[in-house]
């Protein structure tokens, strides 16, 4: 298996559980995230400023948007989608969710 699919396989299987779970596989996210990460959420900074809605550089901090989540909202419904790539030999997976 290429590094692409082997990455896909391991996304693919992260929002299965997080659709499961609706929403409460953190555990499973933390143990696939690197260290050192770049994630943001895609409303930091908007008004109002949501404190855990931010960009996070390092895993141990990234347990902080996922506490913020559970404990503020619920999910109430999302959507994995599988997109080919240029190449046609892969996919790009594309998430949505829907949060009350």
């Amino acid at each position: 298996m290429s590094d692409e699919a082997s990455n896909i396989a391991v996304l693919t299987e992260a929002y299965r559980r997080w659709h499961d779970s609706r929403g409460a596989s953190v555990d499973h996210w933390m143990s696939i995230c690197a260290e050192d990460i770049a994630f943001g959420s895609l409303i930091q900074g908007a008004a109002p400023k949501v404190a855990y809605m931010t960009e996070y550089t390092a895993r141990a901090e990234l347990g902080r948007y996922f506490e913020g989540l559970a404990r503020d909202w619920e999910m109430i419904g999302e959507v994995t989608r599988k997109f080919p790539t240029a190449a046609g030999c892969e996919s790009i997976l594309a998430h949505h969710g829907v949060w009350m």
